[in-house]
């Protein structure tokens, strides 16, 4: 696989290409949502023929016309984000308030994933 691949997209395809071709699956069925929803519509864009399901939970990442929250885009700058973790640092009320505003408010008020990305955040 080649990981110097510029666009993001490519990479996607890529990548769920070599997973597939190295488990010998040849068609599969997706189930998707956020970035992985993305990943999902770019393969079966590029990859008609080896998708044979797909269902997207919610709006994909990276659909035109989404905006990237203040405190996303103020996390990627590297000096900020380690003030700004220091200042609040990670909780389940912040966690709950990150994933609403990214568009899963739904997921958290039914308790599907608070806790994972809780305590993925916190074992770092």
């Amino acid at each position: 696989m080649d990981y110097s691949v510029g666009d993001f997209k490519s990479l996607a395809v890529n990548v769920l290409t070599s997973v597939l071709d190295g488990m010998g699956i040849d068609r599969v069925h997706i189930a998707a949502r956020s970035l992985g929803g993305a990943w999902a519509l770019w393969f079966g864009q590029a990859r008609p023929e080896r998708l044979d399901r797909l269902v997207l939970e919610g709006c994909p990442a990276f659909i035109e016309g989404m905006k990237i929250p203040v405190f996303m885009r103020l996390l990627s700058a590297p000096a900020l984000n380690r003030v700004l973790t220091k200042l609040q640092p990670p909780s389940v009320k912040s966690t709950q308030s990150i994933y609403t505003q990214i568009g899963h408010g739904t997921a958290i008020d039914r308790g599907t994933i608070l806790d994972i990305y809780y305590y993925g955040v916190t074992s770092l």
